[in-house]
């Protein structure tokens, strides 16, 4: 089924318009209709290839016990 936007966005004083488009990636990985018929998903590949990347340039943030946010509910005044 498709549908018909219902409102339109355009920037007109940087020439862009948000008709008819979706998120655009960041790195464009094309699917070739043999990756398809393998089973292939290059588009996850580089993903994992990207991600692993990113995490040898920087370590993860381990948070440590006093990062932590304390969700208990404040104790009560005393009864008077």
């Amino acid at each position: 089924m498709t549908t018909q936007p219902e409102f339109y966005m355009t920037y007109d004083d940087i020439g862009y318009d948000l008709e008819n488009r979706g998120a655009e990636p960041d790195i464009e990985v094309g699917i070739a209709p043999q990756d398809y018929v393998a089973g292939r998903d290059p588009q996850l590949e580089r993903a994992i290839a990207v991600a692993l990347e990113r995490l040898e340039d920087h370590e993860p943030h381990a948070p440590t016990r006093e990062e932590r946010p304390r969700l208990a509910a404040p104790s009560l005044p005393p009864r008077p």
